[in-house]
């Protein structure tokens, strides 16, 4: 599996703590470029670990906190041709859970508007994009 450490980080004093939780893995041992993280200010209820989509891709990391999932993912280079199979393998993770609300953020490598191409019809019309 992907090894996910989790790190508590003081961002305050000892008298007045400011803790932030960090959860990293270092998925790229080989150029060191492209590892994950996820920063949160509670402490996750669970680290999820979903691997790569496609042959060539990364895996996807991410945290959940009560019934909210939030993941982080990094589309490969130079068109983010795995970006739909990474959408689809979090829909599909979570399909039979609809309790389950989940977030994908990331760098997807493309033009946020032309994600929805690479998605089914089906996932399209249950998600949202947001971008800047």
């Amino acid at each position: 599996g992907i090894p996910i450490h989790e790190y508590e980080w003081n961002l305050g004093t000892l008298s007045r703590p400011n803790s932030v939780f960090i959860y990293y893995s270092r998925v790229d041992v080989g150029a060191n470029r492209v590892n994950m993280a996820i920063v949160s200010r509670r402490q996750a209820d669970e680290v999820i670990v979903l691997p790569p989509p496609t042959v060539a891709s990364r895996p996807i990391i991410g945290i959940r906190i009560g019934n909210d999932v939030f993941f982080n993912a990094h589309a490969l280079a130079r068109g983010g041709n795995d970006a739909g199979a990474i959408v689809t393998a979090v829909d599909m993770h979570f399909r039979n859970m609809p309790q389950i609300n989940w977030m994908i953020l990331g760098d997807f490598n493309r033009n946020p508007g032309s994600l929805a191409s690479l998605l089914d019809r089906g996932l399209r019309d249950r998600i949202y994009f947001v971008s800047p």
